[in-house]
Order: structure tokens, then sequence, then C-alpha cells
């Protein structure tokens, strides 16, 4: 069983640390629990695997987390640009790199204007609201490119001589 210590730097006297016993390791935690999982990273135990590749996970929400790369399923998407993500950490490096300037113009305003605290949600609706504009107008341009082929337009020979003209 792992050493017990009241806390002693000041704090709750009531709190009651659970130390490592590991060989050479100080940590404490303030729950069994996160001992207990901390205990893991020395031990190497995985009690949680995947089902599809075995991978082995020190908690259940890595594994949760991991079981996404396995499925077609992307819930996570840009509000920048709509691609989507199978994991949250993906869109957030994806905005990160792709979208960096926007973020941080978000970043600089929010500092410069502290009492405009829904800034990231007045942008996210504007966005929002051009990508439906954006969805608008493709789903035209495929309706009308559609009947134009179903009343045998020739479209190939239209862009040809399209592109002939300049």
């Amino acid at each position: 069983m792992p050493k017990r210590s009241r806390h002693e730097d000041g704090g709750d006297a009531a709190e009651v640390l659970f130390m490592c016993s590991a060989k050479d390791c100080t940590q404490s935690f303030a729950s069994q629990w996160s001992l207990t999982r901390h205990l893991r990273t020395h031990t190497g135990e995985t009690p949680y695997s995947c089902i599809d590749c075995g991978k082995g996970f020190l908690q259940k929400c890595a594994l949760d987390r991991h079981a996404a790369t396995h499925s077609d399923q992307r819930p996570w998407s840009c509000i920048f640009c709509d691609k989507r993500f199978k994991q949250k950490e993906y869109l957030q490096l994806h905005k990160e790199k792709l979208h960096g300037d926007i973020l941080a113009d978000i970043q600089t305003f929010k500092k410069e204007n502290p009492e405009e605290d829904d800034i990231e949600n007045q942008v996210n609706g504007k966005i929002q609201n051009l990508t439906k504009e954006r969805d608008d107008a493709r789903n035209i341009a495929k309706t009308l490119t559609n009947r134009l082929l179903n009343a045998g337009f020739d479209i190939e020979n239209h862009f040809l001589a399209t592109i002939n003209d300049y």
C-alpha cells in the first residue's frame, strides 16, 4: 500500500496525499485513482486494449479517443473551411497550422477589447453564415450543371470554347 502523508505546504490540513511508492519518484496525488493511474507509468500496465488492433492504453479515455482512428466517422469540423476530422486534437492542429493567422487576430482582438467576451462566438457565427452561403452557391451550381447535362448541353465543349477565347 502506498505511503500517505498530510499536506505540509500550507494547504488544507485535512487533505490526504497519496504518495508514489516507486523508487526515486516523489509524486503525490490527491486521490487513490490518480495514484493508480500514475503507477501504471512505472509498471507499463495497459489495462485497456483496442479490439481492432490490440494497442494498449493506460486510461479508458485514451482507448476511446484511439478507437476513432478505426472509424470512418469524422465528427469534428473546422469552422473556417469545413474540413472534417476524426479527433478533436487533429482539428486543433489543423486550425493552428492553416488558420493560425485568424486565431491570432481573434486573440489580439480579445486582449485589446476585453469587454468583447463573445468575440469567438461572433466570428464563428459569421463564418457559419458564410459557409452556408458558400454551400448554397455550390448547391445552386450543381443543380444548374445537372439541369444543363440532363438537357443535353455539351459542357466540355463549352469550357474548351471559353478557354480558347482567352
